[in-house]
């Protein structure tokens, strides 16, 4: 469900404003893996992927259209995800225990799941 909201907000995202946006990949494996990125644009697409011990991931999104996804793996996650745009999208998954996710979104469409197992 989580792939298909995300799936159907980068379909209106495309198709509104394909020609002006962010996009940033982040991939960590080892240990206090420490992400944070900041985005300022028309369309925003943040994917960030942690594997380890003390994960801890950050971003934040200015835009008409804000979408986030985090999947961390390990010991002691955390992530958070802040939006300011029209359609704010966000996915946060964690794998382990001592997870803790925060979401804050101001826009017109806001999305957000946060699926936590220990």
């Amino acid at each position: 469900m989580r792939k298909f909201l995300l799936a159907s907000v980068a379909i209106v995202a495309l198709s509104t404003a394909a020609q002006a946006g962010n996009s940033s990949t982040v991939t960590q494996i080892g240990v206090v893996n420490n992400s944070s990125t900041s985005q300022v644009g028309t369309v925003n697409a943040s994917t960030t992927n942690q594997l380890g011990v003390f994960n801890n991931a950050s971003t934040a999104q200015v835009g008409i259209v804000n979408l986030s996804d985090v999947d961390q793996t390990g010991f002691a996650n955390h992530a958070s995800t802040a939006q300011v745009g029209v359609v704010n999208a966000s996915a946060i998954d964690q794998d382990g225990a001592f997870n803790s996710a925060s979401v804050g979104q101001v826009g017109v469409f806001n999305f957000s799941h946060v699926g936590q197992t220990p």
